[in-house]
């Protein structure tokens, strides 16, 4: 039986934001995207975001502008401090903003398979399966900067095209990671070995980001078998005198954007 040679179409539905005093309205693209030469291409996920015609990523916080603006100067960023503050976020949206605009070509998130208290034992499926639970925070900020619906169908077709890629620090060994946005994520629960061997995977023209929270490292916990000890601290303390070469933004309570009452509740436990 015959294939049809008709390829697939999709049509690309963009916002236009307004100036002040005009209405916002809906274009459709009157040049549907090949969808068959897009993927044989390799630019599906960079086209359909263009097309996508983000809103900028603004700060709610002095600490998120301060990181903001990090992002845009260093190579390497370290964002730490307590839960809430957008020390994921931040980076994410950053990133998706430059993968649109063309500046980036790659992005890859990295965390390590350390679980939170009481292990879960090994989990079922091929490794993509295994890892995918610890990158349930990067999906959630891709989908609050993108669209719950939006951003699915284009992570869906960014991960196939290895647009965005989801490591674990363990698989890391022997990596260059050349042209890209790195995000190391929950990088408290790395030691310190882990964290120089993440940094030494940094390849020609990549930039990497380090986001962890010191008071949330699950190292420290009695199921750790290993006994290891976090790096996290070290690490951040060792690259601070760098302050040309590093960019570190320190959050604090109050940096919070989640949720007032849990910004109060941090500074009691």
């Amino acid at each position: 039986m015959k294939r049809s040679s008709r390829s697939k179409s999709i049509v690309v539905e963009s916002i236009v934001y307004p100036t002040k005093g005009e209405r916002r309205e809906t274009r459709r693209n009157k040049h549907p995207i090949n969808l068959h030469n897009a993927i044989v291409s390799d630019d599906l996920s960079s086209i359909i975001l263009a097309n996508k015609r983000l809103l900028p990523t603004i700060a709610k916080s002095v600490r998120q502008e301060e990181l903001l603006e990090q992002l845009q100067q260093y190579r390497v960023i370290i964002a730490t401090g307590p839960a809430g503050g957008g020390k994921t976020y931040i980076p994410v949206a950053d990133a998706l903003d430059r993968l649109a605009a063309g500046t980036i070509n790659t992005l890859i998130w990295l965390r390590p398979s350390i679980e939170a208290g009481v292990s879960l034992g090994m989990l079922p499926g091929k490794l993509e399966d295994k890892i995918d639970p610890f990158f349930i925070p990067i999906r959630q900020a891709i989908y609050k900067k993108l669209g719950p619906s939006f951003g699915k169908r284009w992570l869906a077709w960014a991960r196939q095209t290895e647009k965005v890629q989801f490591l674990s620090t363990q698989h890391l060994r022997g990596m260059t990671l050349e042209n890209a946005f790195v995000q190391l994520d929950e990088a408290q629960n790395c030691t310190y070995k882990e964290l120089k061997m993440v940094l030494t995977r940094m390849g020609e023209g990549s930039q990497f980001v380090f986001s962890g929270d010191p008071e949330q490292d699950d190292l420290d916990s009695g199921y750790n078998r290993a006994k290891t000890k976090t790096g996290w601290p070290e690490f951040v303390s060792r690259l601070a005198v760098l302050k040309d070469l590093v960019g570190i933004t320190r959050f604090v309570n109050a940096d919070s954007v989640r949720d007032p009452l849990q910004a109060k509740l941090l500074e009691y436990i």
